[in-house]
């Protein structure tokens, strides 16, 4: 101990056992000084007692380098000293807190039962009028949700995060938080991308990324999550030049946020990137740049990430040492910390380095740990599980057995009353089904002679109705050939229409070639255009009126063949169902008959047409 002289604690003096005492206290959290000399002082100063001992304690929680056990019960210990000060909302901030914790350290289970804690709570003070700091109070129940659906993922309990992100997105939406909104639907992009459901997690990540480029007031933590999880998306199709494209635009909102823990992790993607793509050299400076900051930030989990990361980049180069003391220092870390996940997955990576260098005892004791190192709380509560439905199964069974038994010897005392019964029904029902048969003969006589009654009156209506349909049809294929014939005819004063629009064109060039001002030819020239379009439209849309009072269903049919058809594509269609030929049409559309011909070919593409059958004999059917 610093200070002190080896000697036997007994045997010292007194003052000196005092301060060792003390001393040791201090070293391992139970005292503390500052605490020690506010918490002498008069009942006056608690106020500056509390924010002495809250400030103690949030500095272990937020310092990393504290095992697991000592930084949850520092948050339990404020938890403690704010309900003494009834401070409900400050409370569950720090609940929050501690679930966050266990999350950061792989301990998800942990974490899912805080943030469940939180949200009941929540939902139940919620539920009060009197209760105050409501706002607050939503803001912890959208963060649990969100978390409980992040844990759920984490333990590869898809169902139940997808149920508390879709509840997360209601609430969400009515509270009209657009921030969790967006990362809500980022994150069901990443769930439904783990369960190989590549179409929902597609529309869910495009979702949110348009909500981004609608909405510019999100933070920059929420802009950074929907790229991050976009670029997990194209990394998980293979699509490796958009992952880093997304992972790229993810920095400029890293360095805005100034988070160190993110500023890694950027660096971590973009060196798995760096690998897919072969380029070792990038992947590496990526890494190391990435160890340095999670080291001086004491990120012990994104250290412990980066030392994977570097590892395999050395296995890569075929330096297995170096690749060995890598994946070593990440297991020793995981150990140190208790971090089971990250412990497995290392311990997982060296068995196959094992394996690769020939040592195949020592891959199969590495690969037997990397099982025994996962959730020991998840193991430990599923056994509990298993345990219970064994017990509760025996149970169930043994009281079956007895159930069985005593009906063996009821069914045994009651057969014989049972065939009594059963004879008395059976005649009974012989004679329920000989007086059923002989009311049903009597009301089938009845219905035959009614049936035979009602064929005669149909026939009779049928032969009076065919000829009606009859008239009726030859009505109606007078008035559509009448109909067609008017149809014919504006299309020939379209044509004459468009003739005489030439004629203007051409007096209006003599009237340029005689004057040589060029205000006064633009304006001429600007007429003509004008003059042209007007004329032409105004006869087109006449065209089109009548045409669609003849076959009203015709562009229907054409746009259920394809969709993709032009305005100008839709009007030649029309022009050739009535036979038209490529030099009338050109006379008509003021184009020439090559266009026209052009235009033919691209509407037999896109409808299909067979090489044997003509456009027109296609289009015509259509007006039928």
């Amino acid at each position: 101990m610093g200070g002190f002289q080896i000697c036997p604690f007994f045997i010292a003096p007194l003052w000196k056992r005092v301060f060792f005492v003390f001393g040791l206290l201090a070293q391992i959290g139970i005292w503390n000084p500052a605490i020690a000399k506010v918490s002498s002082q008069p009942v006056a100063n608690l106020k500056i007692s509390f924010g002495v001992k809250e400030k103690h304690y949030v500095n272990k929680i937020s310092n990393t380098t504290l095992p697991l056990s000592v930084r949850i019960t520092s948050a339990d210990t404020l938890i403690s000293i704010c309900l003494k000060s009834d401070s409900l909302s400050k409370s569950l901030f720090y609940e929050l807190q501690k679930a966050k914790i266990c999350m950061d350290e792989g301990e998800y289970l942990m974490s899912f039962e805080n943030y469940r804690f939180v949200l009941d709570k929540v939902s139940l003070l919620l539920k009060q009028n009197s209760v105050e700091d409501k706002e607050n109070l939503h803001q912890y129940k959208l963060e649990s949700l969100l978390q409980m659906g992040k844990c759920s993922r984490n333990m590869g309990l898809y169902e139940e995060s997808t149920r508390y992100l879709f509840d997360l997105l209601k609430v969400a939406k009515v509270k009209k938080e657009d921030n969790y909104i967006v990362k809500t639907l980022s994150f069901l992009g990443g769930v439904f991308s783990e369960i190989g459901n590549r179409q929902m997690a597609e529309k869910y990540h495009t979702l949110a990324l348009k909500a981004i480029d609608n909405n510019v007031a999100l933070d920059n933590d929420t802009k950074f999550s929907v790229y991050n999880n976009y670029a997990g998306m194209y990394y998980q199709k293979g699509q490796y030049d958009s992952a880093l494209y997304y992972v790229l635009k993810s920095h400029d909102y890293v360095l805005a946020l100034g988070d160190k823990r993110r500023e890694a992790s950027y660096l971590n993607n973009l060196a798995l990137l760096y690998e897919n793509f072969k380029e070792d050299e990038l992947a590496k400076d990526c890494l190391f740049q990435a160890l340095q900051l999670a080291t001086e930030n004491k990120l012990c989990y994104t250290r412990g990430i980066t030392l994977q990361g570097i590892a395999r980049y050395y296995e890569r180069q075929n330096q297995y040492k170096l690749a060995q003391d890598y994946y070593s220092q990440s297991i020793d870390l995981a150990t140190t910390y208790k971090m089971l996940k990250l412990k497995s997955a290392s311990l997982r990576s060296q068995a196959e380095l094992l394996y690769k260098q020939g040592k195949y005892i020592e891959a199969y004791q590495t690969l037997e740990l990397s099982y025994l190192s996962k959730d020991s709380v998840l193991n430990e509560q599923n056994a509990e599980k298993i345990m219970l439905y064994s017990n509760r199964y025996e149970n169930g069974r043994m009281q079956a057995e007895n159930k069985i038994l005593q009906q063996d010897l009821l069914i045994s005392s009651l057969q014989n009353e049972r065939k009594k019964i059963l004879l008395f029904i059976f005649i009974g029902l012989i004679l329920i089904i000989t007086f059923f048969t002989f009311k049903m003969v009597q009301k089938l006589k009845k219905q035959n002679e009614a049936n035979e009654t009602l064929h005669i009156k149909i026939s009779s209506d049928k032969e009076k109705s065919s000829q009606i349909i009859g008239e009726n049809t030859r009505k109606f294929t007078n008035l559509l050939e009448e109909k067609n014939r008017k149809l014919t005819s504006k299309a020939l004063v379209i044509a004459q229409t468009q003739e005489q629009l030439n004629g203007i064109k051409e007096c209006m060039q003599k009237c340029k070639e005689t004057k040589d001002e060029q205000e006064k030819n633009t304006l001429l020239k600007e007429m003509e255009n004008a003059l042209g379009r007007m004329e032409l439209d105004k006869g087109w849309d006449e065209f089109k009126l009548f045409f669609e009072q003849v076959n009203g269903d015709f562009y229907e049919k054409l746009f259920a063949i394809s969709p993709e058809l032009t305005k100008t594509e839709q009007r030649i269609c029309a022009l050739l169902a009535l036979n038209l030929t490529a030099k009338e049409i050109a006379s008509i559309t003021n184009r020439s008959v090559r266009t026209i011909e052009t235009f033919n070919y691209r509407i037999r593409k896109k409808l299909k047409i067979s090489l044997e059958e003509k456009t027109t004999h296609f289009l015509s059917r259509l007006l039928g």
